[in-house]
């Protein structure tokens, strides 16, 4: 999964200008769908891989070209369309999360005398400003801190509790690999949520490969986190190589790889440890600022508690503009948290196992053949999520012919227009008329989405590959024309 490829501009910039010219030529000829399919089939280096195209016209209602479309693969990123999709249809493009700041006990003369407590709702939003309408976390801290202090707090005998009862205890999926769970696409989902649940570690890399690195400083700061550096200095022309390593609660890390040489403040992201905690923590220290001491500990419990008051309530921005970050930035947590809180259960907490039912209830109630899916998240992150491409394209149809239509089409990446699709913006000609989710991890490229023909004719389509033998960069060359034929 790692990392992505906006951490890779110069290099990738410079491919799309100097690739081979017989690859790029491709991108020049007006291939008809099926001839960009046929050449496709007999490139040597897809010979070993798994793969499976599948592309509807919903105008005609009629298949415009098939191969190995009942083929499970693995969907990487692109496995997010459902998890989005069904959000918008359960929770409605409106739907706001509710996180609470309260206390339960009594204020006498300025004295708390009792717990201050935030209560979850599971928001991925908070303290974060890349969703539309958002707080970053200085601006969401500031504002918590003031709400108490303008109560006419100045003291809390008590502790700060970090309510989480809205989900379950589970933060990730079993099944995610070791060596994502501790970088920041593998940030789990909690019942408060900071920061995007990221943090970051400023490194000061050597002047020549193989040189050791130093760590400066965490942001957000905090004392608690001991991180062992075995990072080194890469070759030049490097890019971000480094890996962190640790558990979800766990407040070690051990970060390998490299970074690129000649970095004063190189940042490598990672899994914010135990956010709930750490939200608390920050509140905390924002209080501090302003003159409130906490004499308490700070407490994270799935026990529910019940308010005295509220005194505060903060609302997320709307559902549609959270879906359209998640598949825009293919971001994992806020995924998952679209994912859990859809097909929450009425007095249950969420839980993705609660989630993975409600989906294939969902499915097969919108008569989609599940046989040969496999679920095991929301986000993609999994490698044990399976799906074929005609799935896919069933998902699809039955969203552009629901009430949602509209609303998920406009939060797909536009082809020549979104920064996802650094490479394909240069190759693919027929900018603005593809609407699509990517998908990507090592030997792992898929796409579903849909296109406009000449004839403005919407086509809905997936387009998965697994495990071929060229090079990561080299299968998107080999896939743009087909991607683009769909619109041809």
């Amino acid at each position: 999964m790692k990392k992505l490829l906006l951490l890779l501009v110069p290099f990738l910039l410079f491919l799309v200008y100097y690739f081979p010219t017989k690859l790029q030529s491709q991108q020049k000829q007006k291939l008809d769908l099926q001839s960009a399919l046929e050449n496709f089939k007999k490139d040597p280096t897809m010979q070993n891989a798994s793969w499976g195209f599948y592309a509807y016209n919903i105008h005609q209602q009629k298949v415009e070209a098939n191969f190995q479309e009942n083929l499970s693969l693995i969907p990487a990123s692109s496995f997010k369309i459902l998890a989005c999709g069904n959000a918008l249809l359960k929770l409605g493009a409106e739907y706001q999360y509710k996180t609470l700041l309260g206390y339960k006990g009594i204020i006498e003369k300025g004295i708390l005398k009792g717990d201050l407590i935030i209560k979850g709702s599971g928001d991925p939003s908070l303290g974060t400003d890349r969703v539309n309408g958002g707080l970053n976390i200085d601006a969401f801290l500031k504002k918590w801190a003031l709400a108490v202090k303008n109560k006419g707090i100045t003291k809390i005998e008590g502790d700060l509790i970090v309510d989480v009862s809205c989900v379950s205890p589970d933060a990730i999926a079993p099944n995610w690999l070791w060596s994502d769970i501790g970088n920041y696409y593998g940030s789990g989902f909690y019942g408060v949520n900071i920061r995007e649940n990221h943090y970051g570690i400023i490194f000061k890399s050597g002047s020549k490969e193989g040189d050791s690195t130093t760590i400066r400083y965490t942001f957000p700061r905090f004392p608690d986190l001991i991180i062992q550096n075995a990072v080194k200095t890469g070759k030049a022309g490097s890019t971000d190589d480094a890996y962190i390593y640790g558990g979800p609660e766990s407040n070690f890390r051990r970060v390998v790889g490299t970074i690129p040489p000649n970095q004063e403040y190189f940042e490598v992201k990672g899994a914010l440890p135990n956010p709930p905690y750490q939200a608390g923590r920050f509140l905390k220290d924002m209080l501090n600022g302003l003159g409130v001491i906490i004499t308490g500990k700070i407490i994270v419990t799935y026990q529910n508690q019940i308010l005295t008051e509220i005194i505060d309530t903060h609302t997320s921005p709307r559902l549609l503009s959270i879906v359209y970050t998640a598949l825009g930035l293919s971001h994992n947590l806020i995924t998952e948290a679209l994912f859990q809180t859809a097909f929450k259960k009425s007095n249950e907490p969420m839980s993705l196992f609660s989630a993975i039912e409600g989906m294939k209830r969902t499915l097969d109630s919108a008569k989609v053949d599940t046989k040969g899916l496999f679920i095991s998240d929301g986000s993609g992150l999994s490698r044990t999520n399976l799906i074929t491409p005609k799935q896919m394209v069933e998902i699809l149809k039955f969203y552009a012919q629901s009430k949602i239509g509209k609303d998920f089409e406009k939060c797909l990446p536009v082809v020549g227009e979104s920064n996802n699709f650094i490479i394909l913006n240069q190759l693919i000609e027929n900018k603005g008329k593809i609407k699509m989710k990517s998908g990507y991890m090592s030997r792992i490229r898929s796409f579903a989405g849909y296109a406009y023909n000449k004839n403005n004719e919407k086509i809905a389509f997936a387009f998965i590959v697994n495990y071929y033998t060229c090079s990561n960069i080299e299968s998107l060359y080999k896939m743009a024309p087909v991607i683009n034929a769909i619109a041809n």
